[in-house]
């Protein structure tokens, strides 16, 4: 399995761990693409940033063996009102 976090999520327990995770990927796979039908909606912990961090790491803290090149993703932000 790959684990897919990001620094701007708030942290969440996955396991026995409290991770900024987006996503678990079952990993390897004969798939060449990857596409997520499900949205999930996490709470994002930082209002302001300039830059996304998005690390892809194995179940013991490595990264992922993926070759280098691009990898094409897509982020959506939805803005609740304040309260």
């Amino acid at each position: 399995m790959v684990f897919v976090h990001c620094d701007l999520v708030a942290p969440q327990f996955v396991a026995d761990q409290n991770l900024r995770t987006l996503q678990i990927i079952h990993f390897p796979s004969r798939d060449e693409e990857r596409r997520f039908q499900n949205v999930y909606y996490l709470p994002v912990e930082k209002r302001v940033f300039r830059d996304i961090n998005i690390q892809m790491r194995l179940m013991d803290g490595s990264t992922a063996p993926f070759e280098a090149g691009i990898l094409p993703g897509k982020m959506v932000l939805r803005f609740r009102g304040v309260v």
